[in-house]
């Protein structure tokens, strides 16, 4: 399960490319538990982008759901030893804005900015 995105979290390790350069991209920022960004894609493109990132890094999904009436989304999903949140939620000032967050829980106190970040980043890639 893990060698697929081994690769990121050595990069992410030592600080090399991945992260740092993709933070421009997307506009994102990291927070104490992860990482953040506004993008110009729709709940359901960003939700679709989302899963489709969870399958390719072999993150298996624990569970999703909608609150206020579907304009929140929340994909949960494990990776080993960690758990992995993205939140979605239409931004009420435009139809084609999502407010993205991920969150990457190493354990009960304990979160991975970083790798949340490189997440982040691929939900973003384009193509």
């Amino acid at each position: 399960m893990l060698p697929r995105i081994l690769p990121f979290l050595m990069l992410a390790a030592c600080g090399c490319g991945t992260a740092s350069h993709r933070v421009a991209d997307p506009g994102a920022e990291l927070t104490s538990r992860g990482a953040k960004a506004a993008v110009q894609h729709s709940l359901d493109e960003v939700n679709s982008r989302a899963r489709s990132i969870f399958r390719q890094l072999d993150i298996q999904v624990t569970g999703s759901r909608q609150l206020e009436s579907g304009k929140v989304r929340e994909l949960t999903g494990r990776l080993g030893n960690t758990d992995v949140t993205v939140t979605m939620e239409s931004a009420p000032e435009a139809k084609v804005t999502t407010n993205l967050e991920v969150e990457v829980t190493t354990s009960v106190a304990q979160w991975d900015p970083e790798l949340a970040l490189q997440i982040l980043s691929f939900i973003f890639e384009p193509g």
